[in-house]
């Protein structure tokens, strides 16, 4: 029996989630300096207050909260930080807050949020530290450096092939064995900046196409015709070929490298062209489709 869905105004929402993690994360770090030994207890505290809240939040009884906290200390550089969750659209979701700080920043608030005042509004205001404009203006400085980061193309996200080879695997139904090879040729493209050329899609399919050329008959279980399943998942012959020739040549760079350091008789370059670097034997296994799901919340 199938658990029933929960209803439009029971399912999570980020706009709900998004301001008690802000609200937290404000109360618990403002004023707060950066330290090593702090930082552990810090933000286990700062996770379980969050989950703690959300788990009584209104509407979301059914749900369980999975909640991430992390905390830099910022010297004056940038960062940024992405995940990549598998969940079910239909009813999970996720919601993120972030908050800074100018105790450990190089940029001196105190120095220029006056200038800025003075110029922005042509001589006319003053906002010396401690009143109540400066503090208007150090939230809005604060809380915008992101977007305008966003705005100057500052952060970049790449998505990764994994989801999708996922849905490739669930439509096609290949043999478990081939399921690994596939897995273990993923691995291998991401040692490659090839996810910034193709898109995730196409690496995936790039990567059961390279388990179905080494696998053996039993293993492909009917899926020998490339043609034939590549346009069931909606993929181009041409194009796949393409990605898998960067695989194929980069496994013909690291045969010829190990050629150069330890000689000839240690190494099998005729061989490399059909022979993963990860072979399709080793020990790197998928987790099973049901233990996929790892996201901020998650329906049960």
């Amino acid at each position: 029996m199938s658990t029933p869905l929960p209803d439009f105004m029971h399912k999570f929402r980020p706009d709900v989630a998004q301001p008690i993690i802000n609200d937290i994360l404000r109360s618990e770090l403002t004023d707060k300096r950066y330290k090593d030994n702090d930082m552990s207890t810090i933000t286990k505290r700062i996770g379980e207050l969050i989950t703690s809240r959300m788990s009584v939040q209104s509407g979301f009884e059914r749900y369980k909260f999975v909640t991430n906290v992390s905390i830099f200390e910022n010297p004056g550089q940038g960062s940024w930080m992405g995940t990549n969750l598998v969940w079910d659209p239909e009813t999970d979701n996720a919601a993120q807050g972030s908050f800074f700080n100018d105790t450990e920043t190089l940029r001196k608030l105190d120095s220029f949020i006056p200038v800025i005042v003075y110029y922005a509004s042509k001589g006319n205001r003053r906002a010396p530290p401690g009143t109540t404009e400066f503090e208007k203006w150090r939230t809005v400085i604060l809380h915008t450096e992101v977007v305008l980061l966003e705005a100057l193309c500052f952060d970049m996200v790449v998505d990764h092939p994994h989801v999708p080879l996922i849905e490739i695997i669930d439509k096609l139904r290949p043999t478990q064995q081939l399921s690994q090879m596939a897995w273990n040729f993923i691995a291998d493209f991401m040692r490659l900046p090839i996810c910034l050329v193709y898109t995730p899609r196409l690496v995936a399919v790039a990567a059961v196409s390279l388990a179905v050329r080494v696998a053996s008959g039993d293993v492909r279980a009917g899926l020998g015709d490339d043609g034939m399943w590549m346009e069931k998942v909606g993929a181009e012959q041409a194009v796949v070929r393409e990605v898998v020739q960067w695989l194929l040549d980069f496994y013909t760079r690291e045969a010829q490298s190990r050629v150069t350091q330890n000689g000839p008789a240690e190494s099998n370059a005729g061989s490399v062209a059909q022979t993963p670097a990860s072979s399709p034997g080793s020990t790197m296994s998928p987790m099973p489709h049901a233990q996929q799901h790892s996201p901020s919340s998650v329906h049960h």
